[in-house]
């Protein structure tokens, strides 16, 4: 019951974002192009007809059917961890499961030591503001 009580308040949401023309993230879809590729003075819905065309439906089917596999197969493989996770000991449980978190951490880790390097003050990023006098 306590659901129902979200539905008007995702509908406007929804009604808000994909159907105002004047919102700024929708305006790119009915509002013709210019060269430069922003949009032009007039309104118009060919943009939506146009997605009918090839390739589009082709790619969209594509994707649909690539996020299926992909999200079966990672079922496939996340259940029956997880039932193993649950079904022994809790020792051996926080063992496995931080053979599997570590790599998840390993990634950040090594984008923030990235980040340190790029944004350090002897780093390349500050030697290339410093050589345009943009700081000192």
């Amino acid at each position: 019951m306590a659901g129902v009580v979200a539905y008007p308040a995702l509908a406007a949401l929804a009604g808000g974002l994909l159907c105002d023309p004047f919102c700024p993230h929708s305006r790119p879809i009915v509002q013709k192009r210019r060269c430069a590729g922003r949009t032009g003075p007039g309104w118009s819905l060919d943009a939506i007809r146009n997605l009918t065309e090839a390739p589009y439906p082709e790619l969209a089917w594509r994707t649909l059917r690539v996020s299926a596999l992909s999200t079966i197969y990672c079922l496939l493989l996340a259940l029956p961890v997880a039932w193993c996770l649950a079904r022994i000991t809790p020792r051996i449980g926080q063992l496995l499961l931080l053979l599997i978190v570590v790599p998840f951490f390993t990634n950040f880790l090594i984008r923030v030591f990235a980040w340190k390097s790029l944004l350090h003050p002897e780093g390349p990023l500050s030697g290339w503001l410093k050589n345009w006098h943009l700081i000192s």
